[in-house]
C-alpha cells in the first residue's frame, strides 16, 4: 500500500468513527460528570429552588434514558447540558435565593428582637410569663447560630417559629 492509500484508510477510519457518534464510555463519562454537578449542590437547590432541581433532574433522567436505549448522542448532549446548567445557573440561583431569603431574615429577626425585648422588659423575675420569654430568646439564640453557620433558611423558619410564640404571649400578656 501506498503512503496515500494509507493516509486514506486512517481518514476514513476517523471519519466513520466520529460519524458513529459518542461511545459507550464517553456517554458514561458525562453521565458521571453530571451526577457530580448534581450531588455537589442537591442539598441547597432541594432547599432554595427545587422547581429548578427537578429540572435538573429531568435532564438527568433523559440522558440515564437514552444511555439505557444506547443513544449515546442523546445521552451524552443531555448530560453536558445538565452539567452546564447545574454548574453555572443552578448555583446562580441557588444563591439568589439564599439571598432573598438572607434578606428576608435579617428584617424578621430584628422585628422580632424588638418583641423580645418589649417581652423581657413585661415579664417579672419569675413566674410562666418569664419563663416562657427566656424559652423564646433561647430559641431566638439557636436560630442565631442557625444563621452564623449559613444556615438561613432553617434560621429563617426558627426566627419565623419564635415570632409566632412572641405574638401569642404578647396578646396574652397585654403588650398588643
Amino acid at each position: 500500500m501506498t503512503g496515500s492509500m494509507m493516509r486514506l484508510m486512517f481518514l476514513a477510519t476517523i471519519a466513520f468513527a466520529a460519524a458513529c457518534g459518542p461511545s459507550q464510555q464517553e456517554a458514561q463519562t458525562a453521565i458521571k460528570e453530571a451526577e457530580e454537578a448534581i450531588t455537589a449542590q442537591h442539598a441547597d437547590a432541594l432547599r432554595y429552588v427545587p422547581d429548578a432541581f427537578k429540572a435538573v433532574m429531568a435532564g438527568y433522567d433523559t440522558a440515564k434514558t437514552a444511555f439505557a436505549a444506547k443513544d449515546y448522542r442523546k445521552a451524552v448532549t443531555a448530560a453536558h447540558q445538565v452539567t452546564a446548567y447545574a454548574r453555572r445557573d443552578l448555583s446562580a440561583a441557588i444563591m439568589r435565593a439564599k439571598q432573598q431569603v438572607s434578606d428576608r431574615l435579617t428584617v424578621l429577626r430584628d422585628s422580632v428582637q424588638q418583641m423580645l425585648t418589649a417581652l423581657d422588659k413585661r415579664a417579672g423575675p419569675r413566674g410562666p410569663t418569664r419563663a416562657a420569654v427566656d424559652s423564646l430568646e433561647a430559641n431566638m439564640r439557636k436560630a442565631l447560630a442557625a444563621e452564623q453557620r449559613g444556615d438561613v433558611a432553617d434560621a429563617l423558619h426558627a426566627v419565623m417559629r419564635v415570632q409566632t410564640e412572641a405574638t401569642a404571649l404578647s396578646q396574652k400578656v397585654g403588650l398588643k
